[in-house]
Order: structure tokens, then C-alpha cells, then sequence
């Protein structure tokens, strides 16, 4: 069932995310945007994605820290060639001209599929064991 406010939104928003999700990359392509009514129309390239709940848009506008990201995990490749790769996506604070954004953050997903996430502390000591979640 569709969401109103959801309807006509293509491109994810990091703050939209409650977490790091696992999701595949199914297409990169450039887009025109607009950061706002009165801005010049600007060229972005846009990770498409499947994975995420429904209602939640599935397009990822990237920058030139989230290409940094992607070459991190993925080496210096053909965006053609992202096209069925996994990977993590995740809310990242950030300062953008003194105020807090939350951004979507890209890591390597394991070769098993699962998210890594950080033990709980215990007793406010923090734990060096990692739990592994199944999505």
C-alpha cells in the first residue's frame, strides 16, 4: 500500500533509515535534480536499489565522498559493472555549513550476506565480539 508523502519521491534520504540495510545495486544511471525550486537543474549519478521497505524510495544520489565510498569497496570499476553487487547502506551524521545532515554512508557487505553490527557495551565497557544479524 502506498504512503502519501512517498508517492512522487524517487531519491533516498539519510535520514530516512533506521540502520545499516543490505541492499543490491540494480542500475546506475545520471539524473537531472533540482536541490531546490529556484536552483539551476544540476547532473547527479544515482545508485538504483532494491532491498528496502516498500514506500521507501529506491534511488541514491551520490556525491563525489559517496564515489569515494564505492571505489573503497569495489575498486576503480565500469558502473555497468555494480549492476547485482550488495552492499551496506547507512544514516552517516554530517556538517554541511554548520548544521547536522544525516547522508547515506555505503560499506562492503560480506560475502555471507549478513550485517555486521557492534555487541552492546556491558556494564558500560564496550564488548569486542561482533554479533552477526541475518537480513
Amino acid at each position: 500500500m502506498a504512503t502519501l508523502g512517498t508517492l512522487y519521491r524517487k531519491y533516498l534520504r539519510g535520514s530516512e533509515l533506521k540502520g545499516p540495510a543490505t541492499v543490491e545495486i540494480v542500475a546506475v544511471s545520471h539524473v537531472t535534480v533540482r536541490p531546490h525550486p529556484q536552483a539551476e537543474p544540476i547532473e547527479k549519478w544515482c545508485l538504483w536499489v532494491k532491498g528496502l521497505p516498500q514506500d521507501t524510495p529506491n534511488g541514491i544520489l551520490i556525491g563525489p565522498k559517496a564515489e569515494e565510498q564505492l571505489v573503497g569497496i569495489f575498486g576503480p570499476v565500469d558502473v555497468n559493472q555494480l549492476r547485482g553487487k550488495p552492499v551496506i547502506i547507512a544514516p552517516k551524521e554530517i556538517r554541511v555549513a554548520g548544521q547536522r545532515r544525516t547522508t547515506v554512508a555505503f560499506s562492503a557487505a560480506p560475502a555471507n550476506g549478513q550485517v555486521r553490527r557492534p555487541a552492546p557495551p556491558c556494564n558500560g565497557v564496550s564488548v569486542v565480539r561482533s554479533t552477526f544479524e541475518t537480513r
